[in-house]
């Protein structure tokens, strides 16, 4: 079951999703500060111009970040991930990104 002997097994990526009363960890905290700060610093400020390329722009950001914020929460909480396991990780992230460059 790849648990250790007398233990359990490692988080897996699945099942650190369903823990979701525990307390994020100082990673996560300290990327809530920058998605509190800069992030939302640039959104807002980007909801302000007339160019409405722009808004869209900074909604993909946001969520790109936000995306990231969920990958960095599971990270916290499970074993080194397989090469597929990472790619599903990554996917939302790597989606917004690609939306991000269309709206260039």
């Amino acid at each position: 079951d790849g648990g250790v002997a007398g233990g359990s097994a490692p988080p897996t990526a699945a099942s650190a999703t369903a823990d979701a009363d525990a307390p994020p960890s100082a990673m996560v905290l300290a990327y809530d500060a920058l998605l509190a700060t800069e992030v939302s610093a640039f959104t807002e400020l980007a909801a302000k111009l007339s160019a409405a390329e722009v808004k869209e722009q900074a909604e993909c950001v946001r969520k790109a970040f936000a995306a990231q914020r969920e990958m960095m929460v599971a990270v916290s909480k499970c074993k080194k991930p397989s090469a597929a396991e990472l790619q599903e990780l990554v996917k939302p992230t790597a989606e917004q990104i690609g939306a991000v460059q269309a709206k260039v």
